[in-house]
């Protein structure tokens, strides 16, 4: 398959060597608790993964329009992008049984989708609100589907 890397989001996404999947994961989960200072999403991803990226990005326009997680408002919501980013996480399997790309690819793309709607300031942050103000943790959910209907991928 061929990616079309102008699908990717290189100005908001930091290309940085050595950060793994489990850095991104943290990343995303301290965001969407709010744990850091910003309501923005630094997003950062390792080189190699940034052709796997592209490659979601790419076949995604086999099923959407392109940049539509950009510019469609629906698909602006950190609730959907989160969801399918934990989704992908930890679903199990090493590959998407859609697409047969690795599903870290997945994982990856939606963090990436979320960190750009950041940076932008078009996102719709539907986070519960103050999750750490009561000074106690909040639970994982124990479900990542969308009442917005489905992936953008």
């Amino acid at each position: 398959m061929k990616t079309r890397a102008d699908l990717f989001p290189f100005l908001e996404v930091a290309i940085i060597p050595g950060i793994t999947l489990d850095h991104a994961d943290l990343l995303v989960t301290s965001w969407w608790r709010r744990s850091s200072p910003s309501n923005v999403l630094s997003m950062a991803i390792a080189p190699e993964d940034v052709l796997g990226v592209c490659e979601v990005f790419t076949q995604g326009l086999d099923k959407y329009p392109a940049r539509d997680w950009e510019t469609n408002p629906v698909r602006h919501t950190a609730s959907q992008h989160f969801a399918a980013f934990k989704r992908h996480l930890y679903d199990g399997r090493s590959h998407d049984e859609e697409s047969g790309l690795p599903s870290r690819y997945h994982a990856l793309s939606r963090a990436v989708m979320l960190g750009a709607l950041s940076m932008r300031g078009v996102l719709t942050d539907d986070r519960p609100p103050g999750l750490l103000a009561s000074g106690s943790e909040w639970p994982e959910p124990t479900s990542y589907t969308t009442s917005a209907g489905g992936d953008a991928e």
